[in-house]
């Protein structure tokens, strides 16, 4: 099997997203599956709750 981390050409980066309902322990296994194949920068991001209203600045 060919490694990601054998390439010196690119950076390869995870992205992953979720919302409220995602479990974090599928991400921990992603995480780890990605770490064995060299990805070092994991970009999360949270997609907000469908009910949730918009954050409102304080002034």
């Amino acid at each position: 099997m060919e490694r990601f981390k054998d390439k010196q050409d690119f950076e390869t980066r995870l992205y992953l997203r979720g919302d409220q309902q995602a479990l974090f322990k599928g991400s921990r296994e992603v995480i780890r599956v990605a770490a064995e194949c060299g990805v070092v920068k994991v970009i999360f991001a949270v997609l907000p709750a469908k009910n949730s209203s918009p954050a409102t600045k304080a002034e």
